[in-house]
């Protein structure tokens, strides 16, 4: 009995199989070595692009690490090179002519300086200066100069009880700045023309008349006019005019006079000089071009 049950308990079973999965098994069964075949390739293919990417890694590391150690290594060369640009751009140091002093009169002394500078694209922001003579000193004046400019540094009436030597021009305080070539700044173009030097006479006082021609495209609300007489190749009468509001293409006429008594003069030099960096130097006229500015 107990047989029975369980023969009918199996036929229940085997009957309740269809054959479509009696096929899928009996597939199963026969390919069993294949599949485990293919599951074998499969790890066996994982296995080797694990590899693989850890060879690949480690390859890309120790070249990249090598890459590394080179760059660390360089990095003296590099400061070597710094150093050697660095000695190329440095500013070159300002020229300076002797000093001459003029007697003006009643104690009275001018210091007069010419300095250079002859970098090129330095730019001398801010320059204290002071006259050294004997046991004089003179007041402090601050400049500024624009790479390869000269121009001369002036002290006026210097007030003395003793005679003063020739003095020794001293700077005290220096700014400088690295600029951008081609920096934007207004153009300073004059022409000089019929200067003219009238000694005393009738009149108490010695004059130089010239001509100024503005040649840029810029108004200027104020230009400096410093005015040199030479007896020979001698210095002997410094000073100075300003005129405002010069305009473009305009001509004005400057005058500049010494009440003191004067050496014979044979040549006379006019220089202009306008504060470019003052950046309300030039003006617009209503109607003018706006492109020219």
């Amino acid at each position: 009995m107990g047989n029975m049950l369980k023969y009918i308990h199996m036929d229940y079973e085997i009957n309740d199989i269809s054959d479509k999965k009696l096929k899928f098994g009996y597939f199963v069964i026969s390919n069993l070595s294949k599949f485990k075949q293919a599951l074998t390739i499969f790890l066996a293919l994982i296995c080797l692009v694990t590899v693989s990417f850890s060879i690949y890694g480690w390859t890309n590391h120790f070249i990249e690490q090598k890459k590394l150690d080179e760059t660390i290594n360089g990095i003296g060369k590099m400061n070597l090179d710094f150093e050697a640009y660095h000695n190329v751009i440095k500013p070159k140091s300002l020229e300076i002519s002797e000093a001459t002093v003029i007697y003006s009169g009643d104690g009275k002394y001018d210091f007069v300086a010419k300095i250079v500078n002859p970098n090129e694209r330095w730019q001398v922001d801010k320059l204290v200066y002071k006259f050294q003579s004997n046991l004089y000193t003179s007041p402090s004046s601050t400049v500024y100069l624009l790479p390869n400019q000269e121009r001369y540094l002036v002290s006026y009436a210097n007030q003395s009880q003793t005679r003063v030597g020739i003095p020794e021009l001293q700077i005290v305080g220096l700014e400088m700045t690295l600029i951008k070539p081609h920096e934007n700044l207004p153009d300073t173009n004059f022409t000089i023309t019929d200067m003219e030097y009238t000694p005393s006479g009738l009149e108490p006082r010695s004059k130089v008349t010239f001509k100024a021609f503005n040649n840029t495209i810029y108004n200027f609300w104020e230009t400096d006019f410093l005015v040199l007489l030479y007896s020979n190749d001698q210095i002997v009468g410094v000073n100075q005019t300003k005129i405002e509001e010069f305009l473009s293409n305009m001509e004005r006429v400057g005058e500049v006079s010494w009440f003191e008594k004067l050496p014979r003069i044979t040549k006379v030099e006019v220089y202009p000089y306008v504060d470019l960096l003052d950046t309300g130097i030039t003006y617009k006229i209503p109607g003018e071009v706006k492109s020219l500015y």
